[in-house]
């Protein structure tokens, strides 16, 4: 089925089941659904950063930053790369600069941080990217569900001279992008800044802002060359038209965030039909970033540090950092998934209590270790 999807003898949902996969040991996060990809890149102290070398790759500075890779027909980003603004790689988190950023170290650059990695069970999961570059800090959440991944940020922080952004998309433009304010739908050009819309949409990919956003949007023409990012290829110059979504944080953001939801496959008429409601950001903040999904009685949360979350009759406190993916929350079986991304614990203790439960529960969770470290572990709660 695979080689039917790429030869296009069959449309790119063939085959295709609901999986989820965290590369601990490659901070890389896969989300498939028949309806789409989207695929996270980060890095760790353990990893390192994208390469470059023998002049190649050149401007490739941001893009294990937390960097997003949202896909229905493939072609989403084929060959734009030569007219890409390189500091707004999507999902990613920087310095807007007046010119395109080379790479400061070419060959094997470590990244700064060790909390990154995330939970998963197979099917769902949530990721996160501790960033620290480029005079940046921020935290970077990713939570996977069906129809819907809720990106959270929090703790961004810089004191450089650039506005600071955060990229939605930045993808080939195929058609109109629309942006809905104050429930009024128009059209968008080649860049205008938007104070708080409801959503924009494009090429059957909308976006939804879970929090007041100062939005920057962008459908038209961008020009560039290949030589630019590999010296040995073309100095022609190639234009084409380009949607670009980012949420400006401003100069020298203290304790900065951005919540904001991407649904692919949807129209325009679905935007406005879109039940907001079974998406709940339960906390934002540089200590604990959590979404409750409603429809699936599916909490999803990373405790940065020790802490407690209260959510409508719900109590998770966590003794250490982690990630916890908790299914059937509401119900009277509970299972809950829990991973490390420091890979440095042995254990870790929840203590849970939820509406239907006598009493509050601790669990003492014993962490996968040697190669498995950072790999997600399963308890059932009954």
């Amino acid at each position: 089925s695979t080689a039917m999807r790429l030869t296009g003898a069959k449309l790119p949902d063939y085959g295709v089941s609901p999986f989820h996969k965290q590369f601990w040991k490659g901070d890389y996060t896969i989300h498939v659904r028949p309806k789409y990809s989207f695929n996270v890149r980060a890095v760790s102290t353990r990893t390192k950063r994208t390469e470059s070398g023998n002049k190649e790759n050149l401007l490739g500075k941001f893009l294990a930053d937390g960097s997003t890779n949202i896909q229905r027909s493939g072609e989403e980003y084929y060959d734009i790369m030569p007219i890409w603004e390189w500091d707004k790689i999507p999902g990613v988190t920087s310095r807007d600069f007046k010119e395109d950023q080379k790479m400061d170290v070419q060959w094997g650059e470590s990244g700064s941080t060790n909390f990154t990695g995330g939970v998963s069970d197979g099917v769902y999961g949530c990721s996160v990217y501790d960033m620290d570059y480029n005079e940046v800090q921020a935290k970077k959440a990713y939570f996977f569900f069906d129809d819907e991944v809720v990106c959270l940020g929090a703790g961004i922080n810089s004191n450089c001279a650039e506005n600071i952004t955060t990229t939605l998309n930045q993808n080939w433009l195929k058609g109109g992008a629309k942006i809905s304010l104050n429930s009024k739908i128009k059209n968008a050009g080649k860049e205008q800044n938007v104070d708080n819309p409801d959503w924009v949409w494009q090429q059957s990919i909308g976006y939804f802002f879970l929090q007041p956003s100062n939005v920057n949007v962008s459908a038209g023409a961008q020009s560039g060359n290949w030589a630019s990012i590999n010296a040995s290829r073309s100095k022609e110059q190639i234009t084409g038209n380009v949607f670009k979504l980012w949420i400006n944080h401003g100069v020298k953001p203290t304790d900065g965030s951005y919540a904001y939801m991407v649904v692919p496959g949807i129209n325009v008429e679905g935007m406005n039909l879109y039940n907001k409601q079974n998406i709940k950001v339960v906390e934002n903040s540089n200590s604990i970033q959590a979404v409750k999904n409603e429809k699936l009685q599916m909490m999803q949360i990373v405790f940065h540090k020790a802490g407690t979350i209260k959510d409508n009759g719900v109590s998770i406190s966590a003794d250490k950092p982690c990630v916890l993916l908790f299914k059937n929350i509401d119900a009277k079986n509970v299972s809950m998934y829990v991973a490390d991304p420091s890979q440095k614990l042995r254990e870790v203790t929840i203590t849970l209590k939820t509406k239907l439960m006598n009493g509050e529960k601790k669990v003492n969770c014993n962490l996968p270790t040697g190669n498995f470290a950072g790999s997600s572990a399963m308890f059932l709660l009954n």
